[in-house]
Parts: structure tokens; C-alpha cells; sequence
């Protein structure tokens, strides 16, 4: 099964001035979050706003990043939920057929979903699905808030390899993993929740994912806060670096809680010089008061930002001073594990706490474009895709294998 990691980026679908699909955008977005660290990639989520799109519009998305995933052997999440079961059962062959390696599939309903009804929608997918599936709770949006009792009676289901579960505060988080666990026969669920005022909580109570729309736009924050956090289960000044940063969030979280994800991030892209286009309608932007109150919450942001790792700097030099023979220098990348870092500060031990902490890639407005690559449409009816994407095993920063790309049995 795929490993997804501790940060998923959701990518928002960005839109050419006819509405249709913006691929130089998309291949842009996905690099930087590759670049910056992200460690999945999923598409046709929320901020995504995939219900508002055709059918083949959301199969060329999904094209569109597998060719870059599959060239970085990371996996691809596709979410498939729609109105009803035909088609759901339709977006997920598309998705297979396009290159995602797993699927997230919500309830998604005009009339509101009876419990026997949602386990017929996931019992339906899960039969004849040839990659894994996780179940999305996205109580907001679907207006089903599922119980984790009802997590772990629909994890006894074949394929089903994991969550994007809401939690309300971090002793919720830790429960809901703690009643899944003992309620579930699957030794094999990957234990994943979104919030963006809640990256730093849901990694260090012990969840596996963090499923991020910010890592999406703002992906060098997002996987600062994920690493710290990691670094924090087992060191104090991590976690308290971690935490400090994910409060710096607020005032943005707060925004994107009042006003929705997706338009939200499509103010902080076009803060960056990022252009996603319109949204479809009728979704608009946000009103204009509510995009200078974003605008003075990503400079709040970048003050903080910038205290914070200057205190950690300081604890580091007064840390070395206080300890005999202890010097700043080591071989860990002061990234966590960020592709293409840069060196870290001479300042900064790279192998101590501040060091992990520092390295985060200045970000540019508008980022160049990629070079062209050739891509050759998936055929139908050809399960393997072995001509067109490698499938050989690759390990994670843990050794855990996953398969980039599966062919169907």
C-alpha cells in the first residue's frame, strides 16, 4: 500500500480563463510542494473543489501530477466522491486508469445519507477497487460527521487502508486513533487527519498524516510545522517550536474556517503571484475586507516566523556556549528531509534542534515553469501502464515500501 507520510499537500485546481484545466499551474504547484518537502500529493479535494468539475476535466488533473509524482516516487491520493454510486464508481476507474496510486472517497449526498446507505457506497467501492481507498470525514461539507466506532466498523471492508478523519482538539485526536485501534480487525490503517489549526497537534499525538490544503500553497510552512512536531515526540524544544508556529497560524486558520478553504487559498495565491484563475461559479472570492484581513494575517505570519527561528538560534549558541567540546555542524538536513534545501546558516548546528528547524527555501512570487515534459495519455484498458510509469518498490524515510504504481490484478 502507498505510504502517505506525515504531510499530504492538496493541490488547489487551478483554471485558464475559459475555466478550463490550467496544466502549466498544476505542474508548477506540484513541484513546489515536492520541492519544499510534501510528501504525497492529493488532488480533488475540497480545496480542489472537484464536484464542480466535468468528469474529463478531473481525469486530466489527475494525469497531470502522476506524470510528476511517479517521476519523484511519491504517491498520488485522487479524491472520486460524487452524488451518487455510478458515479463514484466511474471517477474511480478514471483515477486508476490516470495514475493515482490510492483514492479518497466521501460521502457526498442531495438527501442526507442513512449510515446503511454510506456502508453500501464504501462496501460498493471497495469490492472492485484495484488500488487502496481512505475514507474521508469532512463533517462541513457532507453534513455526515462519521464516529470513529463507525471508522472502524467500515476499516473491516477489503482495500480499506486508512483516514482523513476531523477531530475537535487534541485529546479527540488521540481517541479517536485509541477507539478505531481497539475496534478494528486492520493491523494496517494508516491514521490521517485535516486542520489547518490542528498540523502540529495531529502529529504529535501520535497520528500518522497530516492532511493539509496549506501545504498545498504555503507548503515550506506546512512541512516546517510537520517536521518540528516529528522531531518534538522525542525533544522538547521541537515541540514547543512546533506549537508555537501552528499558533502563529491562527489568524489564518480562523479565515479559512470562516470563509472556506478553497477561497481561501485562492487569496493566498494571488498574495504570492500565483494565479489559479476564477473559481467556478457560483463560488467567488472572498469580500474584499475579508482579503486585507488575510493579507495582514500572512505578514503577522512571516513576523513570527521570523522570531521564532531566532529564538531557537539563540537557545542553539547558548546551548553550544554552556556545553564543553559541544560545536555547531552535522550531517541531517536542516529541511527534515526537504528535497533541495540549502545549506543551513552557519549559525546553526544542522544535527540540533534550532538546525532542524532552519532551512526553509525562500520562496519566490512567481515560480519558473519546468521544463516541458513528454507525456503519453494512459490507455484504456491497459492495466499495467508499464510503458508508461515505473513501478518498481521505493522505501520511505523509514523503510517503508510502497509501489508508486499498481497494476491491476
Amino acid at each position: 500500500m502507498p505510504v502517505l507520510g506525515p504531510v499530504v499537500a492538496y493541490l488547489p485546481t487551478p483554471r485558464n480563463d475559459n475555466g478550463r484545466l490550467n496544466t502549466d499551474v498544476l505542474e508548477r504547484l506540484t513541484e513546489r510542494a515536492i520541492r519544499h518537502g510534501a510528501n504525497s500529493i492529493a488532488v480533488l479535494g475540497s480545496v480542489g473543489g472537484a464536484p464542480y468539475m466535468p468528469r474529463a476535466m478531473r481525469k486530466k488533473t489527475i494525469q497531470t501530477v502522476a506524470d510528476i509524482t511517479a517521476s519523484h516516487h511519491l504517491p498520488l491520493l485522487a479524491g472520486i466522491g460524487a452524488i451518487n454510486t455510478a458515479e463514484v464508481l466511474a471517477n474511480l476507474e478514471d483515477a486508476y486508469h490516470a495514475g493515482a496510486n490510492a483514492v479518497l472517497l466521501q460521502p457526498m449526498s442531495y438527501h442526507p445519507l442513512l449510515p446503511t446507505e454510506i456502508h453500501n457506497l464504501y462496501r460498493a467501492v471497495t469490492a472492485i477497487t484495484p488500488i487502496p481507498v481512505w475514507i474521508y470525514n469532512n463533517p462541513k461539507t457532507t453534513q455526515h460527521s462519521f464516529s470513529a466506532l463507525e471508522l472502524a466498523d467500515l476499516s473491516a471492508l477489503p482495500n480499506i487502508h486508512g483516514f482523513k478523519d476531523r477531530a475537535a482538539n487534541p485529546s479527540d485526536i488521540t481517541h479517536r486513533i485509541n477507539t478505531i485501534k481497539n475496534h478494528s480487525t486492520s493491523l494496517t490503517l494508516d491514521f490521517g487527519f485535516s486542520g489547518e489549526d490542528k498540523g502540529a497537534n495531529i502529529l504529535l499525538a501520535g497520528a500518522d498524516t497530516w492532511h493539509s490544503a496549506l501545504a498545498g500553497i504555503m507548503p515550506e510552512i506546512a512541512t516546517e510545522i510537520a517536521n518540528a512536531a516529528l522531531a518534538g515526540r522525542t525533544d522538547e524544544a521541537a515541540k514547543e517550536y512546533a506549537s508555537n508556529l501552528q499558533r502563529a497560524l491562527t489568524p489564518l486558520t480562523v479565515i479559512f474556517g470562516q470563509y472556506g478553504g478553497i477561497r481561501a487559498v485562492h487569496t493566498i495565491a494571488q498574495e504570492r503571484g500565483i494565479d489559479l484563475g476564477s473559481l467556478p461559479a457560483p463560488l467567488g472570492p472572498m469580500p474584499d475586507a475579508a482579503q486585507g484581513l488575510l493579507r495582514l494575517a500572512l505578514r503577522s505570519l512571516e513576523r513570527t516566523h521570523q522570531s521564532l527561528l531566532i529564538q531557537a538560534q539563540t537557545a542553539e549558541h547558548e546551548a553550544v556556549a554552556a556545553t564543553p567540546g559541544r560545536r555547531a555542524g552535522g550531517v541531517n538536513s536542516p529541511a527534515g528531509g526537504r528535497r533541495d534545501a540549502p545549506s543551513a546558516p552557519s549559525t546553526a548546528s544542522t544535527n540540533s534542534t534550532a538546525g532542524r528547524l532552519r532551512g526553509r527555501e525562500q520562496h519566490q512570487a512567481v515560480e519558473q515553469p519546468p521544463a516541458q515534459r513528454q507525456r503519453s495519455a494512459p490507455t484504456q484498458g491497459n492495466p499495467t501502464r508499464s510503458s508508461q510509469r515505473a513501478a518498481q518498490p521505493q522505501s520511505d524515510d523509514q523503510g517503508n515500501e510502497y509501489v508508486p504504481r499498481r497494476a491491476r490484478p
